[in-house]
């Protein structure tokens, strides 16, 4: 069998016993209510999620009605994004011993083992896969396998793969995160062709074809309602192996050495017991009852195999989104269907009520009702009514109840983001938040809300780091050279000894699950601790940086140690002690270099200083207060000239003023002579008028005497 167990030949009694304990152990899972309830709850999630959210009766009644059967599907939204962020998520699994530096090497190379199966597995693209199982139904399950067989040259091989969430059937009484803790059993029932049955196994070849012939005998006595499943399924030729994991206990003899190590007594024998005699290592026995796990493989009456397994854990993981009180699983989508077919049947209903038009027409107003029909679907129709009857026809437009029914569409939409945490802004869509701030702090709360699911999820890596330590434990068995290419530029080669096994195998591992920077190699992380803690600690002196890497837990630490010491054996001597208080600010060029060679410091370091050193403060302060009287001086300058200018202007400004007085003055004398002209003048026109008068009186005069003459 491929999970480390071995099979006993069992006598037909035997066999049915344990054909019926198995069969009883998968009814009871497959019967149990609250998870035949969370399986059909994920079914219907799963059906969300890929867009089929319509029943063949909701269907065809929709196609009745002419109405168009919309999907605004915001569960696969929802869902890709807490997928899209659990990508983004760069965590690191670490074992750390619980002995300290003593398993230090033996925790590295558990964890060089774990790199390396994370890597050939393909862990990250699984954890996607069982991430969105989760998101989507609430449960995930890992499942850790091993591959090969002991007879292999190429030696048995450790994978981890993501299980189909429905072929799983746990305990329905469990109740512990980690079902290892708590469940009785685990069931896996997976169909497999009937032709590759027989190929897995031979000897049962007859067997299995009677199924096919009696089938009286291969139905199930309650059919699973999940998928009406039985153990055969006749069209397509199949048969439901199950595969059931369940643990027993009994008593056991244990010896406990002096040097920490248990061994079972199974293991150990005289020779052993007389080594450790010679080493001088005690040791003591105790009795104690221990779980172990078997296995056993069956499908309707037939027993294909049986055995007790090497293992101490389930080969399957859990990883549970939310559970009920019943233990039974559930995720954010079952909670927010009701409001996703809200969405689908509102916005179904707005877009028929805004293309489907009602008419009301008194008897005999529509000659052609069909016609009238077709035409009143076009948006260019032309509708004819008899004569006679134009009021009496109503053609309802139904745009209030669209837009009623859209406000409430709109209403679903944002209760569907309430219910699963994932707002618009983490969507990327738009909000009524501008700032980019803002922004932030809804994502943020975003996180805030499904911070569980995440927290979940390590819970369920640690279960894993568990189940891959128990079966490295069984498949690792003889030296190893692994090939971890977690660096896309180089691998490194890790090689385990037996002796570093079977240190692996008997330590006490505490797991760390950190999701601090994700280094490429150990050299990076190695290079990141130390650049941290040396720049803190070298101006104590170098003594605490070769305490700081002693005390650390850094791979080849001895030979950075040895370097170390090296660098500071060729550094040069000094055969004086001398202490030195100075102000290094107030040394010049000459006294530097002195006191840096006398404090043991590299040439080139010293010259590299030189360059950039500044000049002495003393030199410095010279500079300054001569810039400092030199701008005095050009101050009082610059004011002397300003004055001389001011001093300028003033007497062009009087100068100016007396001119303008002097302009005024020649004004009013052109003024005075102009009005003495004007005077003048005056005079002369009334003595010409007086003139002018006296010789029209002269004139007036002489005429009565020439009239006189003329008689």
């Amino acid at each position: 069998m491929a999970y480390g167990s071995d099979d006993k030949k069992l006598s037909k009694k035997e066999e049915s016993k344990v054909l019926t304990m198995l069969d009883e152990y998968f009814q009871q899972a497959l019967a149990d209510p609250s998870w035949r309830e969370a399986r059909e709850e994920m079914v219907q999630c799963f059906d969300y999620k890929e867009n089929r959210q319509w029943t063949k009766q909701e269907l065809e009644d929709l196609r009745a009605r002419g109405q168009p059967a919309t999907v605004n599907n915001q569960v696969k939204v929802t869902i890709d994004r807490i997928v899209g962020q659990f990508t983004q998520l760069k965590t690191r699994t670490v074992f750390k011993p619980r002995n300290g530096d003593i398993d230090t090497p033996v925790a590295q190379a558990m964890t060089d083992i774990y790199s390396y199966i994370r890597q050939s597995s393909g862990l990250d693209f699984e954890e996607r896969d069982v991430v969105e199982d989760g998101a989507t139904g609430g449960f995930g399950v890992f499942e850790t396998c091993i591959e090969g067989s002991d007879d292999d040259p190429l030696g048995q091989e450790v994978i981890v793969r993501a299980e189909d969430c429905f072929n799983i059937f746990p305990d329905p009484r469990s109740r512990r995160y980690d079902w290892n803790i708590d469940a009785r059993y685990i069931c896996r029932a997976k169909w497999v062709d009937q032709d590759y049955a027989k190929e897995m196994y031979p000897k049962k070849k007859s067997q299995i074809g009677s199924l096919f012939t009696d089938s009286g005998t291969s139905q199930l006595a309650d059919i699973d309602a999940l998928r009406g499943e039985a153990y055969v399924d006749y069209k397509r030729d199949r048969v439901r192996l199950i595969e059931v994991q369940y643990k027993e206990s009994e008593q056991v003899k244990k010896y406990v050495f002096s040097d920490g190590k248990i061994m079972e007594d199974d293991d150990v024998d005289a020779k052993l017991l007389a080594m450790a005699d010679q080493a001088g290592i005690t040791y003591e026995t105790k009795e104690d009852r221990e779980d172990y796990i078997c296995i056993g493989v069956f499908c309707s009456g037939i027993l294909f195999e049986h055995g007790r397994s090497k293992r101490k854990r389930y080969s399957f993981d859990p990883y549970f989104v939310n559970r009920k009180k019943s233990g039974a699983p559930y995720s954010m989508i079952t909670t927010a269907i009701p409001i996703q077919d809200a969405i689908n049947k509102r916005e179904s209903k707005a877009l028929a009520l805004l293309t489907l038009n009602q008419t009301k027409a008194e008897k005999g107003a529509v000659a052609d009702i069909p016609e009238w029909q077709s035409q009143n679907a076009k948006p260019d129709g032309f509708l004819e009514i008899e004569e006679g009857f134009f009021d009496k026809v109503q053609i309802d437009k139904n745009l209030e109840l669209a837009q009623s029914q859209n406000q409430m569409h709109q209403q679903s939409k944002q209760d569907f983001r309430l219910v699963t945490g994932v707002n618009p802004d983490a969507l990327g869509e738009k909000s009524e938040v501008r700032s980019g701030v803002g922004i932030q702090r809804k994502v943020a709360m975003t996180g805030l809300v499904i911070a569980p699911i995440f927290d979940n999820f390590r819970r369920t890596r640690e279960c894993l780091a568990k189940t891959i330590h128990d079966a490295v434990c069984i498949a690792y068995t003889a030296q190893k050279i692994l090939t971890i290419t977690d660096n896309p530029k180089e691998s490194r080669a890790i090689t385990l000894s037996n002796e570093t096994l079977e240190g692996v195998k008997q330590t006490k591992y505490d797991i760390i699950i950190s999701e601090d920077q994700d280094f490429d190699t150990v050299q990076e992380q190695q290079q990141e601790i130390i650049s941290r803690a040396l720049p803190q600690l070298l101006q104590f002196g170098p003594e605490w940086a070769e305490f700081l890497i002693e005390m650390s837990s850094i791979r080849e630490k001895g030979a950075m140690l040895a370097k170390i010491k090296e660098m500071r054996q060729a550094a040069p001597k000094k055969d004086h002690n001398i202490s030195y208080t100075a102000q290094l600010d107030r040394l010049s060029i000459v006294e530097k270099v002195f006191l840096y060679q006398e404090m043991g410091m590299p040439p080139q370091m010293i010259q590299a200083m030189m360059q950039q050193s500044p000049p002495p403060t003393q030199i410095l302060d010279q500079q300054a207060q001569q810039m400092d009287a030199q701008g005095k001086a050009q101050a009082e300058q610059a004011k002397l000239q300003a004055e001389g200018i001011r001093q300028q202007g003033q007497i062009a400004t009087e100068q100016h003023k007396h001119g303008l007085e002097q302009a005024k003055m020649g004004t009013v004398q052109m003024k005075a002579q102009a009005e003495q002209q004007k005077s003048a003048m005056d005079i002369e026109m009334s003595k010409m008028d007086l003139v002018k008068k006296q010789m029209e009186i002269s004139a007036a005069a002489m005429q009565p005497q020439g009239a006189q003459i003329g008689q």
